[in-house]
């Protein structure tokens, strides 16, 4: 049983051995840009900001001294072609361009006004309230790497500096399959013994934050010829197809027999509960991920899994999973041969589990993430001791 079984800490290098990153390209606009992954570097076109300008509203002036004559005024979004006298100061509001000589802004309250003449009442040091040009950047920074992760505050970079539409890598194209001839699509009629998926929606919006599209979920019967069916028209228009049950040793648990028809095994089997009997394969060049029918087995492992998958797929880590060292409200039991991923909460900064059975479903939605149990000799980890909490993706 599971007699390829891969320890959880090689999954990277096995992903990495058997996927090809995807590098096919959209052309977006750079509004649409977030969470994308850049195919380019882009750099700045033009320091920022393009001009001097004031960040009060106040007076330019042209030297040091305590009087000045006014001569007129700049609006903002006006070009200032004035060059200040020593004796010359000139009205700028907030964020307009500053005249050419000015020695330093000063406040409109730190003044006196009689006139045309402006004195001051507050000593003024040279430069102050001015923002210079090329202060933010300067022309030809980087502001996007390529293959990089392009980031909420990176888009209005991009808007900032003129790049109305930009080369990204194309979503990875998911599709699901849900096998088992008892699991209904919610809306359709069911009987006592049958259930709703329920798995497939949350990995939809896993899929979703972890930057990929979910362009198909299908319902498939647990039979070889139905599955490779299934597969044979999902294969070119996929690069990741993941299944839910069908993965365990059961009689219609068909997922591993189908693949290897038509593809191979790369494992079947991971040193890890809950989530056993994960599946892993490969059809020509499109990956297969198997996840277990229950509900909490496949959550949990889709956690585990999927940013690790999703990184080797795309390139770039699209998620980095919040982590944090919590301590125990009770003893925890390692297992023989096999690392924990054990679902709880933190209350009062106490992880508190909530596991109950694999097919759980109030386990998973009580929960807000998983404690790493890595030993695999049946220790016990004591109440008050410390583990690695991973936050659910979110």
């Amino acid at each position: 049983m599971f007699d390829n079984r891969v320890n959880p800490s090689n999954l990277e290098s096995i992903f990495r051995g058997a996927i090809r990153p995807i590098k096919d390209i959209d052309y977006i606009p750079s509004s649409e840009a977030c969470k994308r992954i850049s195919v380019d570097t882009l750099r700045t076109k033009y320091p920022l900001p393009e001009f001097d300008f004031s960040q009060v509203d106040g007076y330019a002036l042209g030297s040091h001294r305590k009087e000045f004559n006014l001569i007129g005024e700049v609006k903002i979004g006006e070009q200032n072609t004035r060059t200040l006298k020593d004796n010359e100061c000139q009205w700028v509001p907030t964020g307009a361009m500053i005249p050419k000589n000015t020695y330093a802004m000063v406040k409109v309250e730190n003044t006196e006004v009689k006139g045309h003449t402006v004195r001051l009442i507050k000593e003024v040091i040279e430069g102050q309230e001015i923002v210079r040009a090329g202060s933010d950047f300067k022309d030809g920074e980087i502001i996007v790497e390529e293959g990089s992760l392009i980031s909420e505050t990176k888009v209005a970079l991009l808007s900032a500096f003129g790049f109305s539409s930009i080369r990204v890598f194309k979503k990875p194209r998911i599709t699901i399959f849900v096998t088992g001839h008892e699991i209904k699509k919610v809306g359709q009629k069911k009987e006592i013994t049958e259930v709703y998926d329920s798995i497939s929606p949350l990995l939809s919006v896993y899929v979703q934050l972890l930057g990929g599209q979910v362009i198909d979920i299908t319902y498939v019967d647990e039979t070889v010829e139905d599955l490779r069916a299934k597969f044979a028209t999902s294969l070119h228009s996929s690069d990741l197809i993941i299944t839910i049950g069908g993965t365990s040793m059961g009689k219609q648990d068909n997922v591993k027999k189908t693949v290897e028809l038509i593809g191979e095994t790369i494992f079947h089997g991971i040193s890890l509960r809950p989530g056993k009997p994960l599946y892993f394969g490969k059809i020509e060049l499109t990956p297969v991920i198997g996840f277990p029918g229950f509900f909490g087995s496949s959550i949990i492992m889709a956690n585990f899994v999927l940013p690790t998958l999703f990184k080797v797929l795309t390139g770039v880590s699209t998620t980095i999973p919040k982590i944090q060292s919590v301590e125990l409200s009770n003893e925890i039991k390692s297992y023989q041969g096999f690392e924990r991923l054990i679902p709880g909460t933190i209350r009062s900064g106490v992880f508190v589990p909530t596991f109950s059975t694999s097919s759980s479903i109030r386990s998973i939605s009580e929960a807000t993430g998983f404690v790493h149990v890595k030993q695999i000799d049946g220790s016990r980890i004591p109440k008050g001791g410390y583990l690695k909490f991973t936050e659910f993706l979110s």
